[in-house]
């Protein structure tokens, strides 16, 4: 049903580098959701490595986390990685923020590594009031990755980025998917290889 609403709405906000509200409808549809787009078409990623998820600490906990993919970027907020109860609970800085962006992106890179062919896994990055923001990732048998982001309706704070695979038996029908963008197409190593990049970039010598 999420597809439906989604595919009748070709408006995207086309506005790369702009702060993303938390999941906020744009127009008078409460499942047409602001991402900012620069390709309606299947892409490759490059082979250059760049990082996928980057915290840019801007000292306010919002549109400080940069996702960026081929074609598709989006700022979301570091609020609930900063309350993350399973990562220096107690603390709220942006090393927390840091320390749980890499517990977080060692989770995707062992569920990417894990992937057998017809498989899926999902990778969180977004975490909003009223919502989630993953990669959906999927690999064929020559290795081929697909990527695509979508979006969820379980909630961002209900549940902890540094620990978000016991989250995974929650989304289902009461929590579906649903996304209105290409996917992207990249090897098993190029992901892994931008994941590995992102954990560097997430360090305490580059922050």
């Amino acid at each position: 049903m999420f597809h439906e609403a989604l595919g009748a709405a070709s408006r995207f906000a086309h506005t790369a580098g702009t702060s993303a509200s938390a999941c906020a409808p744009i127009g008078t549809s409460a499942r047409l959701w602001r991402y900012a787009v620069h390709a309606s078409v299947r892409v490759t990623l490059p082979t250059m490595t760049r990082h996928l998820l980057t915290f840019e600490d801007n000292g306010r906990a919002h549109g400080d986390l940069l996702l960026h993919l081929e074609g598709f970027e989006r700022r979301c907020d570091s609020y609930y990685f900063a309350l993350d109860g399973g990562v220096l609970p107690g603390r709220e800085d942006a090393e927390k923020v840091r320390q749980v962006l890499r517990q977080l992106l060692r989770g995707w890179r062992a569920a990417v590594v894990a992937l057998k062919s017809g498989e899926v896994a999902l990778l969180p990055y977004e975490f909003d009031d009223e919502c989630s923001g993953w990669l959906r990732v999927s690999i064929g048998d020559d290795d081929t990755v697909e990527v695509l982001p979508v979006w969820s309706r379980l909630e961002g704070w209900a549940f902890y980025p540094s620990s978000f695979e016991e989250s995974l038996d929650r989304i289902g029908p009461t929590t579906p998917v649903w996304s209105d963008l290409p996917p992207q197409l990249m090897t098993r190593g190029q992901i892994l290889a931008s994941i590995d990049s992102s954990i560097a970039g997430a360090s305490p010598s580059q922050g």
